[in-house]
């Protein structure tokens, strides 16, 4: 699948004495068509606890180490190797049931994060999990979802137009 330019494109404004590079943020596609896109990304569900940092603001602990092992990993994994990893992972003290991890994969799946791939063996059918997104798409994914929450919560898509700075409490830039 083809990727899409942004919206955005940054271009260069001036060079620094000392070797920084200033760039400003340019619209490239009309407000109108990014908010169409914004909109039709799927969203996950989310709870993000902004006192943390990384991929920990949105993932508990274990579901963290599921998907940094996934990532890592060259073969798809099955709930008892994922399981086997979370145990060996997480802070001492900390437990998990094999049931949360199963759950986790399986929510992983529902939001297009990892796949699974099935295979015959003891017991039946058994899935192995493998990731579907890079960490990088998840970010971008996981921006996506944000942005459209804003603008559903908000009800107004001109907040993202390509204006994001932070103002201070004297209104001004």
């Amino acid at each position: 699948m083809k990727r899409k330019n942004g919206p955005f494109k940054a271009e260069l404004v001036e060079e620094l004495p000392n070797g920084t590079l200033r760039y400003r943020v340019v619209r490239t596609r009309p407000v109108d068509e990014v908010s169409k896109e914004v909109m039709s990304v799927p969203s996950l569900p989310l709870k993000i606890d902004l006192s943390k940092e990384g991929l920990d603001m949105m993932f508990k602990d274990y579901e963290l180490i599921m998907l940094l092992y996934v990532w890592e990993s060259s073969e798809p994994a099955g709930s008892r190797i994922l399981d086997t990893v979370v145990t060996e992972r997480l802070p001492e003290g900390k437990t998990i049931s094999r049931a949360s991890v199963i759950f986790a994969a399986n929510r992983f799946v529902d939001n297009g994060i990892w796949d699974y791939i099935t295979r015959t063996g003891k017991g039946g059918h058994h899935k192995r999990y493998y990731a579907v997104l890079t960490e990088k798409q998840l970010w971008e994914h996981l921006r996506a979802t944000v942005i459209k929450k804003l603008i559903e919560a908000s009800g107004d898509s001109t907040l993202f137009d390509g204006r994001w700075k932070i103002h201070d409490e004297s209104g001004t830039d």
